[in-house]
């Protein structure tokens, strides 16, 4: 897996604290390679939030994934609020 830089781990902490969702950080680590995946998979045209909420569905139903509630959580408010989620989307982006 490819190592995050520094600041987006920093990214996904504040996203922790501002949600209160303090598994999203381990949850994002965890389905990072998913998403990531699809990503690449797509010829890097595929949106961001749609890799992370196709990963979300696809993985959360194998057994051997434990919940992710949290990353679920952002994930829902993302897609939803995209026009105002700039910097949660930055913090996202990370795939790319």
């Amino acid at each position: 897996m490819r190592s995050l830089p520094e600041s987006c781990k920093v990214k996904i902490t504040r996203l922790s604290q501002a949600f209160g969702k303090p598994k999203l950080k381990a949850e994002f680590l965890s389905y990072y390679p998913y998403a990531h995946r699809l990503y690449i998979d797509s010829g890097m045209i595929m949106p961001v939030w749609e890799c992370w909420a196709t990963a979300w569905k696809q993985c959360s139903s194998l057994r051997h994934n434990p919940p992710a509630h949290d990353l679920a959580y952002v994930i829902k408010r993302g897609m939803c609020f995209l026009p105002v989620t700039s910097g949660i989307e930055s913090s996202f982006s990370v795939i790319a």
